[in-house]
């Protein structure tokens, strides 16, 4: 039932809003703070982060508190004391070492923060210029975890909702991630996803959820700049049409999504928008309403219940 699923939905957020007023006011953000800045400085210095270590065992603790609670309470104080800066340092510093899983949590933390504050807040001292680095970063990462196995699940989710919300928040880093290959691994993740899912190979697997953050990712892209005429490289030496491989999976997109239950109008929105030859130029100019976004819809959810804390 819709009704009882809302309901729950905003229980969950209205406790994770209490939750960071908490820690908020218990002295939380230092505690987070002095981990990060603890990890950054062994990784300046050419360290690594040991398995075993103490500072390893804190920062791990530190990411998963910041994705769990969240919100605009906490993330509305994280950005001023310069946790938001740290977090991008961090997931740059982390590239390239044995393990991924530092960088992949931390820009989970990073879409956590993102996703409850409102853009014009992102404006403050090097923040956007680190955001920008974060967009060089994903694309590295990406690349990684795509030809690592490309039908990989581990924190999709939320790296690709972290570039829906950077595309979406920032002139800047849409720009960026224009002149990246970020549309391009996207795209190779939606198609492959969907390959996937069709041929039932591995029903353990849903791949409808990142079927549906990927459709988001690429509709995002599609309000900034052009995304259909891009070329498609699933690192077979090929170039691929985005054009001709949506109308090839069209169809079954359409089909799995209306029937999913956990999908919703978006998606529907977003193959629709998605279908749109933007690069012919059509002479009748797409007058409908643009759909809210799942992200933006969180972000209105953390705002109902922002409290300050006293």
């Amino acid at each position: 039932d819709r009704s009882v699923c809302r309901e729950d939905l905003l229980f969950m957020f209205e406790a994770r809003a209490r939750a960071g007023v908490h820690l908020v006011h218990n002295g939380a953000l230092d505690d987070v703070h002095h981990s990060l800045e603890a990890a950054l400085a062994i990784l300046d210095v050419g360290g690594t982060l040991s398995g075993s270590g103490t500072e390893l065992q804190e920062l791990m603790l530190s990411l998963e508190v910041v994705a769990v609670v969240g919100g605009t309470c906490f993330g509305s104080h994280a950005i001023p004391a310069g946790i938001v800066s740290q977090l991008c340092l961090l997931i740059v510093a982390s590239l390239g070492r044995p393990t991924l899983y530092v960088p992949v949590n931390a820009a989970r933390a990073l879409m956590e923060i993102l996703v409850a504050t409102p853009p014009r807040s992102w404006v403050v001292k090097e923040m956007e210029t680190h955001l920008l680095k974060v967009c060089d970063s994903l694309e590295t990462l990406f690349t990684d975890l795509f030809f690592e196995n490309p039908l990989g699940t581990r924190c999709t989710d939320s790296l690709l909702s972290l570039i829906a919300i950077l595309t979406n928040g920032s002139p800047k880093c849409a720009e960026r991630i224009s002149r990246s290959q970020l549309p391009s691994i996207v795209s190779c993740i939606l198609f492959a996803h969907a390959d996937e899912h069709r041929s039932l190979r591995k029903t353990e697997v849903c791949h409808v959820y990142v079927i549906s953050c990927a459709l988001e990712a690429l509709y995002t892209m599609s309000l900034a700049f052009d995304v259909q005429s891009l070329p498609i490289d699933f690192g077979d030496g090929v170039i691929h049409s985005f054009v001709k491989l949506f109308e090839e999976h069209s169809n079954f997109l359409h089909g799995i999504l209306h029937h999913y239950a956990g999908s919703g109008p978006q998606q529907q929105a977003y193959l629709e928008r998605l279908g749109v030859r933007s690069a012919r130029k059509k002479k009748k100019k797409n007058t409908r309403r643009l759909i809210e976004t799942t992200f933006e819809q969180r972000r209105r959810f953390h705002r109902m219940f922002y409290e300050k804390p006293a």
